[in-house]
C-alpha cells in the first residue's frame, strides 16, 4: 500500500484512515445535515418552541373565557 498524500477529497481521507491517520473532517461550512437527521433538523425548525405554544394557548384560553363571561353576563341580562 502507498500512503502518497496526493489523492484528494474522499480518497484522500479515506487513504488517511487505512494509514493510520485521522479520517479528515470536512469543513464545517461544508457539513451538513443528511437523511434522517436533516428530516429531524427541517421539522424541528418548522414547528414553533414551546414558550411560542404556551403564549398561543394562554390568549386563546383568555379570549375563550371573556366569551364565556359575556355570553353568561348576556344570559342574565335576558332572565332579568
Amino acid at each position: 500500500k502507498s500512503c502518497a498524500p496526493t489523492v484528494r477529497g474522499v480518497k484522500r481521507a479515506l487513504a488517511a484512515a487505512v494509514c493510520g491517520g485521522a479520517p479528515l473532517d470536512p469543513p464545517a461550512s461544508l457539513a451538513r445535515a443528511v437523511g434522517l437527521e436533516a428530516w429531524v433538523t427541517e421539522f424541528r425548525s418548522l414547528r414553533p418552541g414551546p414558550d411560542v405554544v404556551q403564549s398561543r394557548i394562554d390568549d386563546w384560553f383568555a379570549d375563550f373565557e371573556a366569551e364565556e363571561e359575556r355570553k353568561a353576563a348576556e344570559a342574565k341580562a335576558a332572565a332579568a
